[in-house]
C-alpha cells in the first residue's frame, strides 16, 4: 500500500523538499497577480500531507520551520520588530493548528479522502479561530471567508499530491533493518 501512516525516521526527505519548496515560494515570489493565492497554498498543502502521513510530530517541526522561514523572507522588507513578531505568531499559530488538525483526526491516510476533507475544514476553523482573536469575526464571516475560500480549496486539493510524492519518498526510504537503502520505488 502506497499511501499509509509511516513512521517519523521516512519524513528526511519529506521535510527537505517542503523546506525547498517553502524557499522557493517565499523567496522567489514566483507567483503575482491572480495566481499569488497559490504561494499559501503550497505551503498548506505540503504542512497538511507531512502531518497527515507522519503524525503530529513531523508536522509541528515543519510549522515551526515554516513559520520562521516566513519571518525570515518577511524581514527583508520591514524593519518593525511588531510587524515581525506578529508574522512569525500569526504562522505559527496558523500551522501549528493546520498540522495538529491533519496529524491527530486523519489517523488513516489511506482513505485520501479524508487528507483534503481535513485540510479544508481545519484551514477555515483555524482561520476563524484567530479572526476571533485578532479582529472582527464579521468581517471573516461575510468578506474574508468566500475571498480566501479559493486558497482553502486549492490547499485540499494540493494536498492529495503531497501525499502521493511525499508516500513515494517515505516508502523508498523505508527498509528492513540492515538493508541498504537506497531510493527505490
Amino acid at each position: 500500500m502506497l499511501v499509509k501512516r509511516y513512521s517519523k525516521s521516512t519524513s528526511l526527505m519529506g521535510i527537505l523538499i517542503h523546506i525547498l519548496l517553502v524557499c522557493c515560494v517565499k523567496g522567489l515570489t514566483l507567483f503575482r497577480g491572480y495566481l499569488s493565492f497559490l504561494e499559501e497554498s503550497l505551503v498548506e498543502a505540503s504542512i497538511a500531507s507531512l502531518s497527515a502521513l507522519h503524525g503530529f510530530g513531523v508536522g509541528g517541526l515543519v510549522a515551526i520551520a515554516t513559520a520562521t522561514s516566513n519571518t525570515f523572507f518577511q524581514s527583508r522588507t520591514t524593519y518593525d520588530i511588531n510587524a515581525l513578531l506578529l508574522t512569525f505568531l500569526l504562522s505559527l499559530a496558523r500551522y501549528v493548528a493546520l498540522a495538529g488538525f491533519l496529524g491527530i483526526i486523519v489517523d488513516t491516510p489511506e482513505k485520501v479522502g479524508r487528507v483534503a476533507l481535513w485540510t479544508y475544514l481545519a484551514l477555515v476553523i483555524v482561520n476563524l479561530f484567530l479572526a476571533s482573536i485578532m479582529g472582527n469575526p464579521d468581517y471573516f464571516i461575510n468578506f474574508y471567508l468566500p475571498r480566501a475560500s479559493v486558497e482553502f480549496l486549492a490547499a485540499a486539493l494540493l494536498s492529495l499530491n503531497f501525499v502521493f510524492v511525499y508516500s513515494l519518498f517515505a516508502r523508498a526510504l523505508e527498509g528492513k533493518p540492515g538493508e541498504n537503502r537506497s531510493l527505490r520505488v
